[in-house]
Order: structure tokens, then sequence, then C-alpha cells
């Protein structure tokens, strides 16, 4: 296995051989990790620290990451772990992940660039510029995508209610689809904050047609070739070629599995990106490359919109926090077996990004260690920084003012579950069999059938198959696809349909459509 240091500015630097590496995770005792961080000025040499923290994360013939550091003083990164398990080919500065939702601050400084040349403005309704769109009063405007006030439901959870498994070919024209479906919001736009992968989707939609140029060759041309980042690609269709790409991976307690990545989500997700192509984008964020015009639309990046309360902010695709009186600025995500972070104090000139190829990696709780060591703070004193979202970490994104997590399928990727309300107790009896019976919601083009079988109900989808409902207590139930189910009952008392309740998504209908 090769470690390599990348110098600020530069390309790879000569391999260098590091053999402590090839050790298993947890083979570096506490006691030499903690010399190694103690004794090593971590701000002006980082490597001790981030191999010790790679070796926690995995094995060298095993899936792994890529550590990413910029100071002012340099930019230091290291690898560990394999690329492809079935051809043996090991991590690199080079290699492609699917950064998920890091790419809405790519996606932002596009609407930037836009709005820079007069294209659009944040107070334009969405309608505007995608006719489509449903009518809502008050309208959708492009400053509510940016700043998840939209109220515009989330496409995974509503995908998963139209019977689709995150395995399945995910295209944007099918998200848009089921976008332009939805007659009802979350809530008014403008009047809360839950955050959405759709606002970006459709964000990526008007950046297309005020462009008249695919949203993966805008980024192209615009951004990315601009600023020199050749490793990084949002794909137009999840079968095109991504040089050097990671494979996608999850631990099981069978093995490690390959894991499908079919998803073509412009905007809020699916972006492939390097660690060299990230040390030249917070090069570029922190003013040293780049064009004026883009210098220009990145201005409006460090921007953040006022949280309430004193709750985190979110601008122009990161959340924006404080540790201690330093400024950070950080998103992630996940998707697969992908998981990302970038986190940035700017005013500090310090960033720490983290891409991995294994689900089972925190690659904020990793980014955070880095700064923990960069920083060098009192070990008493907790680092309380984010994680990828406020309150409650997302499998694909961060969330602002909502419980929980996003909706998973019956084979839940790790990060994915959803996390429902409600006491652990065993409720009430409850009769099952009036709630038995075909439920379909019209704009999803979706049907499920509720069988009670014991004390639950089984849900059956066409193409979801089986999944549990738990009785909460009367009319209120639990499930890890519905999330909150409360069922709904004419003057007579007859169960007529339910209400959906996912964490990013509220008041889904599924009306009775058979007794």
């Amino acid at each position: 296995m090769l470690v390599w240091v990348v110098g600020a500015g530069s390309g790879p630097a000569q391999a260098s051989p590091a053999s402590h590496l090839h050790q298993m995770p947890g083979d570096l005792p506490g006691d030499t990790v903690l010399q190694e961080w103690e004794d090593s000025t971590c701000r002006t040499a980082p490597g001790p620290c981030l191999e010790a923290v790679l070796a926690e994360v995995a094995a060298t013939h095993e899936p792994g990451a890529v550590i990413l550091v910029t100071t002012d003083e340099g930019s230091w990164t290291r690898a560990r772990g394999l690329a492809s398990l079935e051809h043996g080919l090991p991590l690199g500065p080079e290699t492609a992940f699917d950064a998920a939702s890091m790419a809405k601050q790519f996606t932002a400084l596009a609407v930037a660039l836009l709005e820079e040349r007069g294209l659009l403005d944040l107070d334009d309704e969405v309608r505007a510029h995608l006719p489509e769109f449903p009518h809502h009063d008050p309208p959708v405007r492009i400053g509510h995508l940016l700043n998840h006030t939209s109220g515009v439901r989330d496409w995974p959870g509503l995908l998963l209610l139209a019977g689709w498994r995150f395995e399945d070919l995910i295209s944007h024209q099918l998200i848009l689809r089921v976008t332009f479906g939805q007659s009802d919001l979350n809530f008014p736009a403008g009047t809360r904050t839950t955050y959405s992968n759709t606002g970006y989707v459709l964000l990526a939609e008007i950046v297309t047609r005020r462009t008249g140029v695919s949203f993966p060759e805008f980024m192209r041309r615009e951004i990315f070739e601009p600023l020199g980042m050749y490793g990084s690609w949002v794909p137009s269709d999840p079968g095109d070629v991504i040089p050097g790409r990671a494979g996608s991976y999850r631990p099981t307690p069978d093995g490690i599995r390959r894991v499908p990545s079919n998803l073509s989500a412009w905007g809020s997700s699916s972006l492939f990106t390097t660690a060299e192509d990230l040390q030249r984008w917070v090069a570029f964020l922190q003013g040293v490359a780049g064009e004026e015009e883009l210098h220009r639309a990145a201005r409006r990046l460090a921007e953040e919109r006022v949280g309430r309360g004193g709750a985190p902010r979110y601008g122009w695709g990161q959340i924006v926090d404080e540790l201690r009186g330093h400024r950070v600025l950080r998103h992630g995500g996940a998707w697969a077996g992908y998981r990302s972070a970038l986190v940035r104090m700017p005013d500090e000139g310090i960033a720490v990004a983290v891409l991995a190829n294994r689900s089972d990696v925190d690659a904020d709780a990793v980014a955070e260690r880095v700064l923990a060591a960069l920083l060098a703070p009192d070990p008493d004193t907790p680092l309380d920084l984010l994680r990828d979202a406020p309150p409650a970490a997302a499998a694909d994104g961060a969330e602002e003012g909502t419980e929980g997590t996003e909706a998973t399928g019956p084979d839940p990727h790790p990060g994915m579950a959803v996390q429902v309300d409600g006491s652990d107790e065993a409720p009430s009896v409850i009769e099952l069999n009036e709630y038995q019976g075909e439920y379909r919601n019209v704009e999803l083009e979706s049907t499920f059938t509720l069988t009670a079988v014991g004390e639950a109900l089984l849900a059956t989808h066409r193409r979801l198959g089986h999944h549990w409902v738990e009785p909460l207590a009367p009319d209120h139930f639990r499930s890890v696809v519905f999330g909150k189910v409360r069922f709904e009952r004419d003057s007579e008392g007859r169960v007529t349909g339910f209400e959906v309740h996912q964490p990013r998504n509220r008041h889904i209908r599924f009306r009775r459509i058979a007794p």
C-alpha cells in the first residue's frame, strides 16, 4: 500500500511506502496514536495524524478512505484501502468517489453564476422557469430552494412510497416527474426549514433550461474545467464510465458486498470527485485560484441564512456553524456505499475532506477527529461540531428543523433508517382487521395492501414486497417505509385511508380503494 503526500498546488508527489499502514484497524495501540498526536505538529505536518485515523477506518485489503487536509502551510493527502476489491486497486488522491450531497455547493455556484449573468433572480418564482411545477400560494421561489425553505417534498421518501428501491435505476427525469405530480407541499414556502434534496434537483433543471445546456455539460464547461477539476463529473447517466472510479461497498456479517449505485440526481447528488480536485475547490473558495467571474459568483457561497434560536444556518449548499469562535462551513453526503465530508474553517485557512467507499464509515466523525488534531484542543473540551446535518445526521445530506433521517426501503442502507417517535411499550388492544384493505395514492401511482398478521399489519407492494406496520395506539402506526402512519375515518367511524409522515415529507395521503 502506498501513501501520497500532495503539496499545495501540485500534483502527486513521489509515493512512499508506509509499512505500518498494513496493520488492521485497531492494530495501532491507543498510546501510540495519542503519542503521535501529542508529539507531532499536526498543523504543519499532519501526516502521522491522518495515518493514525485511517488505521482505525479500514484495513489495506478492504474498501477504505482518502483524507485531504489543507492549511496555510500546505496540503496533505493520505489514502488507505482499495478502490476495487475485484482488481486489488488501491485508493489514492486521484480516485473518484460519489460525494453525494456535497454536490449542493457546486450546484449553488452554478445558480450564482447564472444570477451573475442576469439569467435568473433569487426572487423568481420556480414556475417562471419550470411551468410544469404546480402552482402554490405563496409561490415557491429560487431562494427557497437554495435554503431548504420551499416545503417541496424530498424525493428519496417519495420514490420509496412510489415503489422504487434505492438500487433501482433512478433518473433525473423520474425525480422531476414525481415532483411535478405533487399538488401539495410540506408547508407554505418560506414558513419553515426542512432539508429537501428535491429543491436542488429543481435548481439543476432551471440551470439546464436557462442555458440550453444539460446540467452535466454546464458543470463541466463552466465550473470543473475552469477550476482544473478534470477528475470531477456529473454523470449524464449512471452507466457513464468515470475514470478512476472507486467501487461502492457495504460490510456485512457475511463479508463485504458491492452496493449498486444507479442514481442520476443532478443538483442534489451524483457528483463524482477526487481528493485532488477538492484541494483545487478549497483553493478556489479561499480565493487562490479561478476566473474573476467565478470568484464574483462564489462570494454568494459565503452568505448564510440566519437560523432561528441559535440554530445552525444553511446557505448556498453549505451548513454554517461555529466551533468555539471559529466559523465552520460544511457539508457531507452518503449514497450506496459512498460517504463524504468537507469541513472548512475559511478564516483560519483550514479544510478537511474525507471520501470513502464503504458504507460503515462516518465521514463526518473522521473529519472531526482530524480537525481536533489540527486545532490541538483541550482534551477535556468536546468539539461539539455538527455532523452532516442539524440536528440529526442524514443519509444523503443535511436537514434543519425536523426530526429523524431519510426514509429507507425494506433492505436499508446504513444510515438511511427512519426514526419514528412513539412509545416502545406494548400498545393497548387494537382491532387490526378494520385496517385491512387496499390503499392508493394517485399522484404516486402506488398501491399498498394491508393485511392483519398476528399483532401487526403486513404492508405489501407489488415492487417493494412486504414490510411490517406496527401499532402504537388506535389509528396510529409506524413502519420503516411510511414513517408515522395515522389512519383517517369518516363520520360513521369507518377507516377511509391513512396519512404518512416521513421525516422530510408530510401529509401524504393514501385513500382506501378496497375494504
